[in-house]
């Protein structure tokens, strides 16, 4: 659907800049990287396969691709498209790259979160309460009447149309190529720095997609729970109201896998070496602005205390 593919493509940017980005308990210095694998991946996967797909929809079932607003889309919107997922998925690359450099990484996680929580929200609710039901309406010319029906008898019916058939292909493609390219980026991020590089691919692949389909859909279903039962204004005033409990940055979420793989500029520089002379045992929990971890030396340094090598 063309309102949440915009959202889709920046997570997705977002989500290939995180797995590409350096550990951030690496214990030696790294230079400022540019990401640019994260970039071709994101324009690759998006040119490649999401555009496609979304076209074929359009092409195919315009009504429902653009969520019942329009059966027959102007002209301009096949060209548009393109362009809006592109610039999308750029600004998340670009947007996320920005935020890890800068050393506020909680930050750079949840340009991967926010998007994928708003597709939710749009999916469940859309714009006026009836987002789910517009998504579960095949024919345009059973639309008016959808509106009005339970959404256990819409998807009864929704399970056996063709949208159906075609979104199990193409989730059935897509969902392994998004696996294998997270893996990539990350086993490439920690090659140097681990022999377990693989193995450690994949689990951030796995908290990443946790992350942002688990937690994401929870939140959304909550949001939608509250303006049900309180209403357009006081449901997402009381969401809002809560959120920071959990989106705090030290807070139990901001704490997970992927936080602790990404640089923390924030925790205090920690030097411990259990046989001086042995940088290999140095381990530093600290940034530069750039949000890549760095050699600093004690503040009071003397003849008896370990000064880790500057590289």
């Amino acid at each position: 659907m063309v309102q949440v593919d915009l959202f889709l493509s920046y997570g997705f940017g977002a989500a290939f800049t995180l797995a590409a980005a350096p550990a951030g308990r690496a214990d030696h210095a790294s230079p400022r990287q540019p990401l640019t694998s994260a970039l071709t991946a994101t324009l690759l996967y998006l040119g490649l396969l999401f555009v496609p797909s979304g076209l074929w929809l359009l092409r195919q079932f315009p009504a429902w691709e653009t969520m019942q607003v329009s059966p027959h889309p102007p002209v301009w919107l096949p060209a548009a498209f393109p362009v809006g997922i592109t610039v999308a998925g750029i600004a998340g690359f670009a947007v996320t790259r920005t935020l890890l450099y800068r050393g506020v990484p909680w930050a750079a996680v949840l340009q991967g979160i926010w998007p994928l929580f708003a597709f939710y929200v749009t999916l469940l609710y859309g714009w006026d309460g009836t987002g789910l039901r517009r998504f579960l309406t095949a024919d345009p010319a059973h639309w008016p009447a959808a509106a009005h029906q339970s959404l256990s008898t819409l998807a009864a019916h929704w399970i056996s149309t063709p949208v159906a058939h075609t979104l199990n292909v193409m989730v059935a493609l897509h969902v392994p190529v998004i696996l294998v390219l997270l893996c990539h980026l990350r086993a490439k991020a920690l090659r140097t720095r681990t022999s377990h590089s693989g193995t450690a691919a994949v689990r951030f692949a796995g908290t990443i997609l946790s992350a942002m389909i688990v937690l994401c859909a929870l939140a959304a279903i909550g949001l939608v729970l509250l303006v049900n039962a309180l209403g357009p204004v006081i449901g997402p005033a009381a969401f809002a109201a809560v959120s920071p409990l959990f989106l705090h940055p030290r807070g139990a979420l901001a704490r997970t896998a992927v936080t602790r793989w990404l640089p923390a500029p924030d925790l205090p520089v920690q030097a411990q070496c259990t046989e001086p002379g042995d940088p290999a045992r140095v381990s530093l929990t600290r940034s530069t602005d750039t949000g890549i971890p760095h050699h600093a030396p004690p503040a009071h340094p003397g003849p008896d205390r370990y000064s880790p090598p500057s590289h």
